[in-house]
């Protein structure tokens, strides 16, 4: 046991405990950073995932305003074409997307659900008759949802 006397056992003692530590310290370094940056990549995807999700629900809206706005006029019978336009496209491609818009635009769809369910169902009664709200209230909805929708698609990219 002579040589834990010498100087040379501590000096390469010494150097290779340094190198030891220094690598556990590195790989302690690289193995946080990889787990922070997943950790940022998984929250990056999943909001690139429903910002995609919310732009296509604000395009299908827009369909539907540009195809309730071509069903509109002339009316050839109105609550059938009504009726008509929200089963074939609000409830398929409108209705599943709610959480996607903002609340003014959930308010105005929620008016014109309420007008559907009221012209099937005869024991419910309408805040304003489907006359009334066929040539005032209908073309008003819908001039201010394609309003809303656009004014969402021009501050997109800036959000």
């Amino acid at each position: 046991m002579d040589f834990i006397e010498k100087e040379w056992f501590w000096t390469g003692l010494f150097s290779i405990g340094s190198a030891i530590v220094g690598s556990i310290i590195t790989l302690a370094g690289i193995y946080l950073k990889e787990k922070l940056g997943r950790n940022t990549q998984i929250k990056l995807e999943k909001v690139k995932l429903y910002d995609k999700d919310r732009m296509e629900s604000y395009r299908r809206l827009y369909s539907f305003i540009a195809f309730a706005y071509s069903t509109y006029w002339p009316p050839d019978e109105p609550e059938k074409d009504f009726s008509a336009l929200m089963k074939n496209h609000f409830f398929k491609d409108i209705k599943p997307n709610y959480p996607y818009y903002d609340k003014t635009i959930r308010e105005k769809l929620k008016i014109l659900e309420s007008q559907y369910k009221c012209l099937g169902e005869p024991d419910f009664i309408p805040s304003i008759p489907f006359d009334a709200f066929f040539k005032d209230k209908y073309l008003e909805i819908l001039n201010n949802l394609n309003n809303v929708v656009e004014m969402v698609f021009d501050t997109w990219d800036k959000k």
